[in-house]
C-alpha cells in the first residue's frame, strides 16, 4: 500500500513564485535516505546541466537493520538508484520550461513506482496536465516533490549569457537510509538532500541571474515483486520540499 501520509505531507510551493519572491518552501521528510540504479534508467537520458560525478561510486556497502532485512547489495543498489533519480529527474528540460503538459511528459516516472503509487501519481498528473500550475495544491505539490515544472514562470527563461547550463552545481550533500514499517509492512526509507544553482534570464530586461536552491526528499520503498537487479525496490510513497535563495546577478563562468 502506498504511504499516503508521506505523499500528502509534501509542501513544495511553485518554484516560479518562490524565485520571483526570493522566498522558499520546505517539506518535512522523515529522516532517512539513500540512492539506487544506473544513469541509463533515469527518466531523461540527458538531464539539464552537467553530469555530476556518479554518487554511486562513493557508496559504501550498507550495514545495520536495513541490510539485515533486505540484503546489503539490494539496499546499496536502491541508494544508488534514488540518488541518480533525484539528481537527474528533478531537472527535465521539457518540464522545467513548460507551462502546459501532457501525461506522456510524466510517464517515465511510473517505472519507479508500485502499482498503487502509480495510480496516485497518474491522478495528480491528470490534474496538472488539465489545469497546469493552477491544479490543486496537493496535486502540484506531489509532482513538484519529484520533478520541477514551469521553473521560471512568465518572469524568467532558462539559461543565460554567462553559461550554457540552465542548472549547474548539482550535488547530493547528504543521505540516510533506514528501516521503517508502513501499514504493518517493512519498508526502506531513503532521505536525500541536494543543492543546485538555476541559471536564468530575466525576460523583461535580458539580465542574466542565478538562484541557489536546495531540495530534500524522502522516498519510501517497497521490495520489487519482480526480480530486477536495477530496481530491487519500487517507490511506494514520497515527501519533498525545496528552498530557494534570492535572485542575484549571474557571475561569468557559473
Amino acid at each position: 500500500m502506498t504511504d499516503r501520509r508521506l505523499r500528502a505531507g509534501a509542501t513544495v510551493a511553485l518554484a516560479a513564485v518562490l524565485i520571483a519572491a526570493g522566498g522558499c518552501s520546505s517539506g518535512k521528510p522523515d529522516s532517512s535516505g539513500a540512492p539506487a540504479s544506473s544513469a541509463s534508467s533515469s527518466p531523461s537520458s540527458s538531464p539539464t546541466g552537467t553530469q555530476d560525478a556518479n554518487p554511486c561510486h562513493q557508496l559504501k556497502p550498507v550495514t545495520g537493520p536495513t541490510a539485515k532485512k533486505f540484503g546489503s547489495q539490494k539496499v546499496t543498489a536502491a541508494e544508488c538508484e534514488m540518488s541518480l533519480l533525484t539528481l537527474e529527474a528533478s531537472f527535465l528540460p521539457k518540464l522545467m520550461a513548460a507551462r502546459t503538459f501532457t501525461a506522456a511528459d510524466f510517464a517515465p516516472f511510473r517505472a519507479y513506482m508500485t502499482p498503487v503509487a502509480r495510480k496516485a501519481w497518474d491522478r495528480d498528473v491528470t490534474e496538472v496536465t488539465t489545469s497546469g500550475t493552477k491544479a490543486s495544491k496537493e496535486a502540484v505539490n506531489a509532482v513538484l516533490a519529484v520533478t520541477y515544472i514551469d521553473i521560471g514562470g512568465r518572469k524568467y527563461s532558462l539559461g543565460n549569457s554567462t553559461t550554457a547550463q540552465p542548472v549547474s552545481n548539482r550535488k547530493l550533500t547528504s543521505g540516510r537510509v533506514r528501516l521503517v514499517t508502513v501499514h504493518g509492512k517493512p519498508r526502506l526509507r531513503i532521505s536525500l538532500v541536494m543543492t543546485f544553482r538555476l541559471n536564468l534570464t530575466e525576460r523583461a530586461s535580458g539580465r542574466p541571474v542565478s538562484v541557489d536552491g536546495q531540495k530534500t526528499i524522502a522516498y519510501t520503498l517497497a521490495p520489487n515483486p519482480r526480480t530486477d537487479t536495477n530496481k530491487p525496490f519500487l517507490i511506494d510513497g514520497w515527501r519533498g520540499g525545496s528552498r530557494f535563495g534570492s535572485v542575484k546577478p549571474a557571475a561569468s563562468g557559473q
